[in-house]
């Protein structure tokens, strides 16, 4: 008995010992940032970490008057709000067909050529998707971005909500169509609602990776149409790094998020218990 209670008070101990160091190594960089993004730019430039130092918001207030900066927060808003929308309209049936369609012939080869998919080297279709947009006429747009971000999150997509709805008992399915129910009615009325915290779950990690998106957002927008961290990188200047401007404007752009993510915090988390339960 008193080793099984040395077990697990070890296991305690050894448990918070890593979420500590999760913790740290999630905030540490965030705190450096904020720190550096206060400091006057002599400060920040000097070797060494430096504690001691006036505040000054300038460089915060400088970015929200700054037309260029806010236009491009405004871009992503658009094409992250936008291609998380399409990502969930493609994926939801996609996942709904894979855990609905039993154990056919080739129903592995497919899931194997979607998650395949995740591992293409985006910049090995940059060139392709480059001359078809040029020849459709939706390069240096919203919609082209959000069109080509379906290649990063797709895949993703579909596999965690092929997750979630395999938790979901078929015979609900059987129910609604003994009822007269049609297939559209049965995912929008039925299938949906119950999965809605996993809906929310895909839907933050799909937005925070079209929000962050930096390769394809460089390559398909010019100007008036950058992102922000498009936006970002133009503080990296041949006079050197304007490190106290980009790290205002990385406070900036994560800002939204960790307000998005603590507003539904309740939602995503059953939605990431819901997906890891098995039948």
């Amino acid at each position: 008995m008193q080793q099984h209670k040395l077990r697990e008070g070890l296991l305690d101990v050894t448990t918070t010992i890593l979420l500590l160091i999760a913790v740290a190594a999630i905030v540490i960089p965030i705190l450096a940032m904020f720190l550096t993004s206060i400091q006057p730019p002599v400060v920040a430039r000097a070797p060494g970490i430096h504690l001691a130092f006036s505040p000054e918001w300038v460089n915060y207030r400088n970015l929200l008057l700054d037309e260029g900066f806010m236009r491009s927060l405004l871009n992503s808003l658009i094409v992250a709000t936008g291609h998380t929308a399409l990502a969930i309209l493609v994926s939801f049936p996609s996942a709904y067909a894979l855990s609905r369609s039993g154990n056919f012939r080739g129903k592995f080869l497919i899931a194997l050529w979607i998650m395949a998919t995740r591992c293409l080297p985006p910049i090995g279709i940059a060139i392709p998707f480059y001359i078809i947009f040029q020849q459709l006429g939706i390069y240096n747009t919203h919609f082209g971005l959000m069109v080509l971000y379906l290649t990063l999150n797709v895949s993703f997509g579909v596999m965690m909500l092929r997750s979630y709805l395999r938790n979901v008992p078929i015979e609900i399915d059987e129910s609604a169509v003994i009822d007269g129910a049609t297939l559209h009615v049965i995912l929008a009325k039925i299938i949906l609602p119950v999965i809605r915290p996993g809906i929310v779950a895909t839907g933050i990690f799909v937005f925070t990776v079209s929000w962050n998106e930096f390769m394809f957002a460089f390559l398909f927008t010019s100007f008036r149409m950058r992102t922000a961290p498009v936006e970002i990188s133009q503080f990296i200047t041949p006079m050197g790094v304007q490190w106290t401007e980009m790290s205002a404007a990385g406070m900036l752009v994560i800002a939204p998020i960790i307000i998005f993510a603590i507003a539904i915090r309740r939602h995503f988390v059953s939605g990431l218990t819901m997906g890891a339960l098995k039948n």
